[in-house]
């Protein structure tokens, strides 16, 4: 009887010393996307898409266009005093462009809608220096930047976009030569980059655009888009246009001082690159000797100022 206590007891002891020896599981919870002092977000409770564009037409009738027509990516941002908290990259293949969702905890956040059709998005860390950079272009850009006081309650909010660049339109009007394989614009006085919080530039760019001449391009006129973001409402470019042969060999160059660029407004230049022509009309002018404008309504470009070189 005493010999079948101790079996028992022996026994007890071992399963205690297992059980001390045994770390305890615990079940972990993630919190990353919770901030400091604030509930976990579980579900989405806010929706952002962005309004479609309405533009007048020459004939005075009113059409509704695409977003896909006026840019191949759009990138969503919340940012909370200043800082970057999500982030959503679409592209005009997606089957929601336009549109998407946040999980977010109460609190007021800063939300940033950005519209263009670089090659890769632009660095979106600080929203008072969105950088754009040369290997990936510079496009035609549009963009919204307001404040979003969360509570409770879902919400959703319909945005409509502002541009935020100028365009420089360069004509050739001689043919390019069958010897050219690439045109430079290399331009400085704009910026690459983009204070959400103004609106405008905040950089001394060096922007550069190459094209590449293709067979179906030589021997005939051409016409070639830049962009800047300006850094403010008006300001002007040093623009240098050079062609290029084979083996990188400069053909012709030209450079214009003083450029005028405005906030969604183009600037045309045209006249003879190839050849020098003593014969070119002088600036387009009005009766008041200003230069003359044509103006086109809403998400058109604003005015182009048309310059001869």
């Amino acid at each position: 009887m005493i010999h079948h206590s101790m079996i028992v007891i022996e026994a007890i002891f071992c399963l205690w010393l297992l059980a001390s020896c045994e770390k305890p599981v615990i079940e972990k919870t993630d919190h990353s996307a919770e901030t400091s002092g604030r509930p976990a977000e579980t579900t989405a409770n806010f929706v952002l898409s962005v309004k479609g564009f309405h533009m007048v037409d020459f004939d005075g009738t009113r059409s509704e266009q695409r977003l896909s027509d006026y840019c191949s990516r759009l990138n969503f941002v919340v940012y909370q005093d200043g800082k970057k908290q999500k982030g959503i990259n679409q592209t005009s293949t997606d089957s929601d462009f336009g549109r998407v969702t946040f999980a977010l905890s109460p609190g007021t956040y800063q939300v940033l809608v950005l519209a263009h059709s670089a090659q890769k998005n632009p660095t979106l860390t600080n929203p008072e220096k969105i950088q754009f950079t040369n290997a990936d272009g510079y496009t035609d850009t549009f963009y919204y930047y307001g404040v979003v006081d969360m509570i409770e309650t879902a919400k959703s909010e319909e945005v409509v976009l502002s541009r935020v660049t100028s365009m420089f339109r360069f004509e050739m009007k001689d043919a390019v030569p069958a010897e050219v394989e690439q045109v430079r614009f290399y331009y400085t006085g704009g910026s690459g980059a983009l204070n959400a919080l103004t609106g405008y530039g905040c950089v001394n760019s060096q922007q550069t655009v190459f094209f590449d001449i293709t067979a179906e391009m030589k021997n005939m006129p051409q016409t070639f888009e830049v962009y800047t973001i300006p850094k403010a409402q008006t300001g002007t470019l040093k623009m240098t246009i050079t062609a290029y042969g084979k083996d990188a060999m400069a053909i012709r160059e030209k450079v214009l001082e003083d450029v005028p660029v405005e906030v969604n407004k183009v600037t045309e230049y045209s006249g003879s690159f190839f050849t020098d022509d003593d014969n070119e009309e002088p600036h387009e002018q009005d009766d008041n000797g200003q230069h003359s404008y044509s103006i086109q309504l809403l998400t058109e470009w604003a005015d182009t100022l048309k310059h001869t070189y």
